[in-house]
């Protein structure tokens, strides 16, 4: 990199992390690292695989997730939802579950 090249960054946003499907990501994430840039990733979730790709699990520390979203304000929206409109929470909340 040049002296007048500005410092580059990327951000990677993710349902889970680490995951087998992410590999691609994993790899491109490496590459760019090898270039001298700045990469972050950012997760929704902790990934489920057990078997969990080499260079995923040296990225794991360094990967910022997503807070739960069971904080005290979630729980009480949670509860008027149910009781004010318990068939439209069912509906919200069917993808999450499935």
């Amino acid at each position: 990199m040049s002296a007048n090249a500005s410092p580059r960054a990327v951000a990677y946003i993710v349902d889970r992390f680490p995951s087998c499907s992410e590999t691609f990501i994993v790899r491109e994430i490496v590459a760019l690292g090898r270039n001298h840039v700045s990469v972050h990733v950012f997760a929704l979730r902790r990934g489920e695989d057990e078997v969990v790709h080499e260079d995923s699990a040296r990225l794991l520390p360094s990967v910022i997730f997503a807070p739960a979203p069971w904080g005290l304000r979630a729980a009480v929206a949670l509860g008027y939802f149910l009781v004010c409109n318990p068939r439209r929470l069912l509906w919200c909340l069917l993808p999450a579950l499935l």
